[in-house]
């Protein structure tokens, strides 16, 4: 627990919030904050996420304020990055690949990860500043794909979406 607690969890916050990592600085640019240009994989805000969510779990441990006060930062960047509509994938938003043309640009996976960390977010601090953008952001996917049109049927191809969105029914009911 303590190597995960004192090592792994903060050096890959060091790593994703850092300029090797480039993470966080997708969200800033998508937020207007910074200028440049997208870096990393498809999945890179997914493993955002995902370490948003392993840090919220040393939180719940540790109650370091330090953790939640940085949460509470990135969670704000999220908030400005997300579009009006709920859309939220920062490699698309900055970039002309368009939403939802190839599956491959894993916008489901990265979902999937942002509905997850939030519920899990939510439970441990009992704060809902994650949960609301995860919230607008499951509305923005219901309108997109439901009644489910023709080009999107086979869309999703990751089951994190999936698992994301039973979390957050868990959630909120």
């Amino acid at each position: 627990w303590k190597l995960c607690e004192e090592v792994m969890v903060p050096h890959m916050g060091e790593i994703l919030k850092g300029d090797i990592g480039h993470a966080y600085d997708n969200f800033k640019i998508a937020a207007g904050l910074k200028q440049g240009e997208h870096q990393g994989t498809h999945w890179h805000d997914g493993d955002f996420y995902k370490w948003m969510e392993a840090a919220t779990y040393i939180y719940a441990v540790n109650h370091d304020p330090k953790i939640r006060q940085d949460l509470d930062e990135i969670i704000g960047v999220i908030a400005k990055a997300q579009a009006p509509d709920g859309y939220l994938s920062t490699q698309i938003q900055l970039s002309n690949l368009g939403r939802w043309t190839n599956r491959q640009h894993h916008e489901l996976y990265n979902s999937g990860h942002l509905l997850t960390a939030a519920c899990i977010h939510h439970r441990v601090t009992g704060q809902r500043n994650f949960l609301d953008i995860a919230i607008k952001h499951a509305d923005y996917l219901y309108r997109t794909f439901s009644p489910q049109p023709k080009e999107l049927a086979r869309f999703g191809f990751s089951q994190t979406q999936i698992m994301g969105l039973v979390e957050l029914y868990r959630t909120t009911g």
